[in-house]
């Protein structure tokens, strides 16, 4: 079986047989198509041809998932991937058991420690090909001796809330349940366990960000780090004040009680004038 659609004249995608082949930006919308559930069940190889990496992660990955359940073979051919940062959004697909990076048109490629960061970052899959080549045991232990220290001790540095907030909502659910039941305070060393075949959550911190979205988050950072400046001044300055205020009142009040005691001194040089002061001060009260 064969069908062609093409999709605002600059893309076109080709469904034959087990293997869905995507030739540029436009085809991504053709994924839309209802192939019927026989044909999308049947297709375990998609293919993305001179698609922009951006474009694939935020309008296919999700529609692969509920359209080509049983995919779990990709070729990337020509997508400017560029940074071991892009390989992370691989982890939204469902499953992946062969995948392949061609040189051509992604430089990511030229990095030399990319298949083993692949292996790393989306080691919950269990990839068994990697550019046409076997993954080996030897492989997967050299991609943890790289990688897996790294990712560990930033995971060691979050509070647990925020890394609740990196796991599937499936996944988040039963670690609150043994955190209530087994009064855990660690959640790393609960999902580095392989027993519920998802990603742990030191890995899960590895995630993927558009430029819009690091953009917006450089916007974010700046416009947070100008307003903790901002209240810092303002504490600083009300400190200053009250200090001054401060300073102020202990030396008004140091001249106040000298002036005080002196004018007692003065009113007490003569004992009997003094006595006689303060009795018309008492008459005069009394009266009134």
């Amino acid at each position: 079986m064969c069908a062609v659609i093409c999709s605002r004249g600059n893309g076109l995608a080709e469904l034959d047989g087990d293997t869905l082949t995507c030739y540029g930006p436009g085809s991504v919308e053709s994924l839309d198509k209802n192939w019927g559930i026989q044909a999308a069940g049947a297709v375990t190889n998609i293919v993305f041809k001179f698609i922009e990496y951006g474009d694939i992660v935020s309008k296919a990955f999700n529609k692969i998932r509920s359209k080509f359940p049983s995919a779990n073979t990709y070729e990337f051919m020509a997508n400017n991937i560029h940074s071991l940062q892009q390989i992370n959004a691989l982890s939204q697909i469902r499953k992946i058991e062969s995948l392949t990076i061609c040189e051509e048109g992604n430089p990511v490629t030229q990095i030399s420690v990319w298949k083993h960061y692949t292996l790393f970052r989306l080691s919950h899959m269990s990839i068994k090909s990697l550019n046409g080549k076997e993954v080996t045991a030897e492989d997967i232990v050299t991609a943890e001796k790289l990688f897996g220290a790294v990712s560990q001790k930033a995971a060691e540095y979050l509070p647990n809330f925020r890394l609740l907030s990196l796991l599937p909502e499936t996944r988040k659910k039963q670690v609150l349940a043994e955190e209530k039941s087994k009064n855990s305070n660690t959640i790393c060393a609960q999902e580095d366990s392989k027993a519920y075949g998802s990603e742990s959550s030191a890995r899960a911190l590895l995630s993927y960000s558009t430029i819009e979205q690091a953009l917006q988050a450089q916007i974010d950072y700046t416009a947070k780090k100008r307003l903790a400046r901002e209240m810092v001044q303002s504490i600083a300055k009300s400190t200053s004040a009250v200090d001054q205020v401060t300073a102020k009142l202990n030396n008004s009040w140091e001249k106040s009680f000298t002036k005080r005691v002196q004018a007692m001194c003065v009113e007490m040089l003569s004992s009997e004038n003094y006595s006689k002061l303060k009795m018309d001060n008492y008459q005069v009260l009394e009266h009134t």
